[in-house]
């Protein structure tokens, strides 16, 4: 759930990271869509996380996806 801040704006719970993120999206607009590749996919998540972040992204999704980040050892 996400509650409302006193200014009338919802808020997500669990922190700053979010709430960034959500600020960031609610900003762009259709014009700075970009159509790239799974390479660039890779060098945009690589310049945008730490390790740790990428390890608890990872952790999040099906073991199969651990292949894609170079991970293979986590796969099934």
């Amino acid at each position: 759930m996400v509650p409302d801040t006193p200014s009338g704006t919802a808020e997500p719970e669990g922190g700053s990271d979010e709430i960034r993120l959500g600020h960031v999206l609610n900003a762009a607009t259709s014009q700075q869509a970009q159509s790239f590749g799974i390479e660039e996919f890779y060098r945009r998540v690589a310049d945008a996380v730490t390790g740790g972040e990428l390890n608890q992204i990872i952790s999040q999704l099906p073991s199969s996806y651990a292949v894609m980040f170079g991970k293979a050892d986590l796969a099934d």
